[in-house]
This record gives C-alpha cells, sequence and structure tokens, in this order.
C-alpha cells in the first residue's frame, strides 16, 4: 500500500514537473539579472515615471530595448554595491543624511506653501491688467549670434562673414554656445525687453534684417549679433495669453508665501549671522 501510494505521489510529481509548475520566470519576464527579473510591467513602470516628452520616445521596440538595458546595469550595480558593503560606509550614510534633510525640506515646502497655492481668473486678469507692457504691440526680431571666449577670434570670424562668409556656417564651426550652435546661432525671436540690456542695445540698433554687429564683450564672451528677420508682433489680448499666465503668477504667489514662510519661522528661531568672519 505504501509502495502504491509513494508511486502515486512520483507521478503526480513527475507530471507537474513536466507542466512547468515550479517554473518561476514570469510569463511577461523580459530578462533576469542574478536571481531577480525584469518583466514588461516593470519596463512600462520605468518609463511611466519619465517625463511626457520622454515617454513619448519610447514608443519603439528598439528604444525600449536600450531603456531595458539601463535597467540591466542598475541592477547590476546595485547588486555591486550590495555585495561590496557600500551602504555601511561613511560616505554612503552621509549621502543619505543628505537626502533626508532635502526630502524633508521638499516636503515642508509642499505641506505650507504649494498646497496653499491657488491661481483663479482673477488673478491672472489683475497680472494682465498690472503688466500692459509685456502684453501690447511690440517689435520682435529674429536674432543669430556666435560667441567666443576670445575678442581677436571673434573679430577674425566678423571679417570673413563681411567678406561673404556664411553666418550659420561660422556659428556651427566656432560658436561656444551650445543651446544655439547646432541651429547655425540661432536664438529665435526676442522682444527689447527680453534681452540683456547691453545685448538688447547692439541688436535692437540695428537697422535691418540682414544686418551683422560688430564684435560686441558680455560677462560670457565676445559676440557676432546676426538680424535675420523684423516684425511687428500684434497687441495680445487676455485670451491669447491667459494659459501661459498661470505658471506665472502661480510661482510669484509661491515666492510671496515662501517669504512669508520664512520670515515667520525666523520669528520662532532666531537667527545670527556672522559675516565679517566670512573669508575672501
Amino acid at each position: 500500500m505504501n509502495k502504491k501510494i509513494s508511486l502515486l505521489l512520483l507521478c503526480i510529481t513527475s507530471a507537474i514537473l513536466a507542466s512547468g509548475f515550479f517554473n518561476t520566470t514570469p510569463d511577461d519576464a523580459i530578462a533576469k539579472v542574478n536571481k531577480s527579473f525584469i518583466t514588461n510591467s516593470d519596463l512600462e513602470t520605468k518609463i511611466i515615471q519619465l517625463a511626457p516628452q520622454n515617454q513619448d520616445v519610447l514608443k519603439s521596440k528598439e528604444a525600449k530595448v536600450q531603456l531595458l538595458d539601463q535597467i540591466i546595469k542598475e541592477k547590476l550595480l546595485l547588486l555591486a554595491a550590495k555585495k561590496e558593503g557600500i551602504s555601511k560606509t561613511d560616505d554612503y550614510k552621509k549621502l543619505i543624511e543628505k537626502a533626508k534633510n532635502q526630502i524633508l525640506i521638499g516636503l515642508i515646502i509642499d505641506e505650507k506653501i504649494n498646497k496653499n497655492i491657488s491661481v483663479t481668473e482673477d488673478d491672472l486678469k489683475n497680472y494682465y491688467k498690472s503688466n500692459p507692457n509685456l502684453f501690447k504691440e511690440t517689435e520682435m526680431r529674429l536674432i543669430r549670434h556666435i560667441l567666443v571666449e576670445k575678442q581677436a577670434s571673434a573679430e577674425g570670424i566678423k571679417k570673413e562673414i563681411d567678406n561673404g562668409g556664411s553666418f550659420s556656417d561660422f556659428a556651427k564651426q566656432y560658436s561656444q554656445d551650445p543651446s544655439s550652435r547646432k541651429k547655425g546661432g540661432s536664438l529665435g525671436w526676442f522682444s527689447q525687453d527680453q534681452l540683456s540690456p547691453d545685448f538688447a542695445a547692439v541688436a535692437f540698433g540695428l537697422n535691418k534684417a540682414g544686418d551683422v554687429s560688430k564684435v560686441i564683450a558680455t560677462d560670457a564672451g565676445f559676440h557676432i549679433i546676426l538680424i535675420e528677420d523684423i516684425k511687428i508682433r500684434p497687441a495680445l489680448t487676455f485670451k491669447d495669453v491667459s494659459q501661459q499666465l498661470d505658471p506665472i503668477v502661480k510661482n510669484l504667489k509661491q515666492r510671496e508665501l515662501t517669504s512669508e514662510f520664512l520670515t515667520s519661522l525666523k520669528n520662532r528661531f532666531p537667527v545670527e549671522r556672522y559675516i565679517k568672519n566670512i573669508k575672501d
């Protein structure tokens, strides 16, 4: 009888193993690192956590494979860190303490300031009415520039441009402004009050589209400016700008509430400053 039971159990066990009952690999597994599986669900969760513009980039399978490789690298490094006992080091503990402090600061700001901010349509209209110069009819200029570190280099480039050289090509080759270099030095459309005073004085001192400035010096370096086009922007109605005003007004309220909150904290927790002890 016992032999029959043992034989029956053996048969059942064999059948279970054959059916894959003990195969713990998840159906949607896409990788395995050491003893840990990465699934499609893990990948999608990672994508959702990214900014919306980055999520759009990760729609193709090729992009998802690249993200998977990144997750694998992170898991490998985490395994190595745990194996080496990094979490027990003083450096780790200091960084954790710093992170905790930053989290606490973020939470107190969120609790005492951000949660108390609300922007109404009246707030937006008041801002619109209080800043008429921002929305009036305005001259706009499409500007390109070349930025270099040395004046001699800028003067040499300016001479080549005056002799018929392509401003855009020289910007791509020599400009040290990474945000505009690949676009041939294009900065986009600006009104005069959107630019720093010294830069604006030159850019809006040029007479017409196609004019190129002399070499000018700013804190950033030496510039050559090209006016690519000029247009008049019509006055903007409240309806035109209401959506763009919301984050601006919200930011102003945040700064105001932050200032008030910090003042209240200074009343609760005395602050003393010893400026004379700060070393030059």
